[in-house]
């Protein structure tokens, strides 16, 4: 098959494969240094309990003296190797990267040191003939049953050779040596070999056997642990990768796990919460964990450590073992501030369309008598005698040109012209719209302008001028004493969208956060002679061009509103 029938997958399975190789590898190679060690320390033990012995039924003797004998100091360099040897293994054991190859060599080790001490004791008949059992079944603890297998292969050979040649007198004895392996005659020497031979089979099938069950139970074992490892982790990621925010208690209500969602939600970093009780970190999940709603969400705020409040959507349920016995509990929750934000928005929509419907109608209703009451008093006026009269009847016609002035801005706030989009420096509206406020602003007014260079957006000019000529006069009115309005332009780049902020600062009393929702409502004003039309069309614009405007900051100390656009290379 050439390249284009190859399967996207395999390049990705193949990494995965080998990690499972070196950790399998890896898992092996510890089981084989703890089995190893295992067989160091029972040598150790038993040639310790041997010189033990040797030194007692010495000491309690006639001649204590016999330990200086050849015959007994032969008998303790036995020991003595075998202990060194066990160092030099237990040296080796850090540095070889295959314990097997170790393994091997520390029984055959064991196993020529057995045949030096049965022909020591009496060759064929000796006593410590048991110790080549011991050996085989060593070799069948940390080799595979064939390598158990060639050990007691290897043990028959050994006795055998040092049993027939100790027999025949081939084998010199020890010096000072009391049971001599020629004084046994040919039966004993047969009836010996036979016993001894057929334990060593028999011993060697079973650890064969053993090793061979052992070795299947810790592969099955070691698969089982992988499948549960694995299974953990994609539980983790699972969790991890979780939009919502997912938190798990024990019986004492304590967080046993927190994922990342969990963590941006509430503020609280993983490492933090984690054992913590529930009830202290977030009292407001912890007041549910006395009763289980089941599958019923509800709503509640949760309060962050800055001291923001949060609302979210949380439900609670048991966590169970296999056997479903209850184990604690399960929070689930969602932040609901982009759908709170959201609904406002629709509300806030509504009432607008609402409103610029009945403003419409109002409009064409109240204009036409406005021209009317107009142009009687523009004759009336012509014909007045009296200062007085002329007076009242130019204060008629002021009124009446404000009230126009209303109704025009209500026309054009219940029926906006669709914007012509162009792209455009963002701010060339700032500066003519600052040229055009710089007529009419009070001298005790000062306007700082800060940008970064020029902010390109797809809008129409003539309202995105509006749009920061209604900011300047809110701000204005803001600070009727006067005082310092900062703008500012900016670019905000998150990954591959960029965002044009302009942010207009002022001074005065600030905007209360129980307020902040309903400043861009129309006819809604805090001001004794605003129209609260100004903000409301400042978001029509806004929205008209895809964009959000808000009061940030906390208010304590003027206001700032900031508008946000996308912005365009």
């Amino acid at each position: 098959m050439g390249p284009a029938g190859r399967s996207p997958s395999v390049p990705d399975a193949m990494p995965a494969a080998d990690s499972s190789r070196t950790l399998r590898a890896a898992r092996d190679r510890t089981e084989d240094v703890r089995k190893i060690t295992y067989l160091m320390l029972f040598r150790v033990g038993l040639v310790t309990v041997l010189l033990a012995a040797i030194v007692l039924i010495s000491a309690s003797g006639p001649s204590p003296e016999e330990l200086a004998r050849p015959y007994s100091l032969f008998v303790l360099g036995l020991i003595a190797v075998t202990y060194g040897l066990t160092l030099v293994y237990a040296w080796l054991l850090q540095r070889v990267t295959q314990p097997q190859g170790l393994a091997y060599a520390q029984i055959g080790a064991d196993l020529a040191i057995t045949t030096a001490l049965v022909h020591a004791t009496g060759g064929a008949e000796s006593a410590f003939t048991f110790l080549y059992l011991l050996s085989i079944i060593g070799a069948g603890m940390v080799l595979t049953p064939r390598g158990s297998l060639g050990a007691a292969a290897a043990a028959a050979v050994l006795y055998l050779t040092a049993g027939i040649l100790g027999h025949a007198g081939l084998l010199p004895p020890v010096y000072g040596q009391r049971v001599l392996p020629t004084a046994s005659s040919a039966q004993e020497l047969g009836r010996a070999v036979a016993i001894n031979l057929s334990a060593m089979g028999a011993v060697a099938l079973l650890a064969a056997n053993l090793a061979s069950q052992v070795r299947r139970v810790g592969e099955r074992l070691a698969d089982q642990q992988d499948r549960y490892s694995d299974l953990a982790a994609q539980g983790e990621d699972i969790i991890r990768c979780l939009t919502s925010g997912l938190v798990t208690v024990d019986r004492g209500r304590r967080v046993t796990s927190f994922n990342q969602a969990a963590a941006e939600i509430t503020g609280i970093a993983r490492e933090r919460a984690l054992g913590q009780p529930l009830a202290t970190l977030l009292p407001g999940l912890g007041d549910l964990g006395a009763t289980i709603p089941g599958s019923d969400r509800l709503e509640i705020d949760i309060t962050r450590p800055d001291g923001t409040h949060v609302p979210v959507g949380v439900s609670v349920s048991a966590l169970t073992n296999r056997v479903r016995a209850e184990v604690g509990r399960i929070y689930n929750f969602q932040s609901l501030s982009e759908l709170k934000r959201m609904e406002q928005q629709v509300k806030r929509s509504e009432r607008m369309a609402a409103v610029g419907q009945l403003a419409a109608t109002m409009a064409h209703e109240i204009r036409n008598p406005l021209a009317s009451i107009s142009g009687s008093i523009e004759l009336l006026r012509g014909g007045a005698r009296d200062e007085e009269d002329r007076k009242l009847m130019a204060i008629v016609l002021r009124e009446v040109a404000r009230l126009n002035r209303l109704i025009g801005e209500l026309l054009d706030f219940a029926r906006p012209r669709q914007p012509t989009r162009s792209r455009l420096d963002l701010g060339a509206p700032v500066r003519d719209a600052l040229a055009v406020f710089g007529h009419e602003r009070r001298e005790e007014l000062t306007v700082e302008v800060e940008t970064e260079g020029p902010v390109w957006v797809e809008a129409d000019a003539t309202q995105a001028q509006q749009l920061v000529w209604n900011l300047l006069k809110n701000a204005s009115e803001a600070m009727p004493s006067g005082g310092l309005i900062r703008v500012t332009l900016s670019v905000e780049r998150g990954g591959a969208a960029a965002t044009a902020v302009l942010r207009v600062t002022d001074h005065g009393k600030g905007v209360p956060p129980d307020l902040r929702e309903r400043i861009f409502e129309p006819f809604f004003s805090t001001k004794t002679h605003g129209t609260g039309l100004g903000l409301a069309m400042v978001q029509r614009i806004v929205q008209d061009h895809g964009g959000t405007v808000e009061v940030v900051g906390d208010g304590a100390e003027g206001a700032t509103f900031e508008v946000r656009l996308p912005a365009v290379p």
